[in-house]
């Protein structure tokens, strides 16, 4: 599969102590990332502003289903910073869509954000 940059994921928890949201960081060092564009005659561009993301098994050995969930960040690059909020992270998406594709070929983890 082909990749075109890096990316950082945000996995949003909650302390149960505290009540507080919690974010961990995993970064993926091949990715493919792309927009993606579509309309409806009515509605003129209707998802002009979402992200697809495709992330290969293959070159991210650290990949697991289970480190993503709907209401995640992602974004591009290799992002260190510790974060407490999604505000934190200037250029960022929001997970809507998370498909497991381990089958075919090219097995990947594809994402959708906005």
């Amino acid at each position: 599969m082909i990749t075109n940059t890096d990316i950082t994921v945000f996995h949003k928890g909650i302390d149960e102590s505290t009540r507080l949201e919690t974010w961990t960081r995993f970064y993926y060092p091949k990715a493919w990332v792309f927009n993606i564009k579509g309309s409806v005659v009515r509605d003129g561009y209707q998802f002009n502003n979402r992200i697809g993301i495709r992330i290969p098994y293959e070159t991210n050995k650290n990949l697991f289903i289970n480190n993503f969930a709907i209401g995640d960040i992602v974004c591009k690059g290799n992002i260190q910073q510790v974060i407490e909020s999604q505000s934190d992270v200037p250029g960022a998406y929001n997970i809507t869509q998370i498909t497991d594709n381990t089958f075919g070929e090219n097995p990947h983890i594809h994402l959708e954000g906005s």
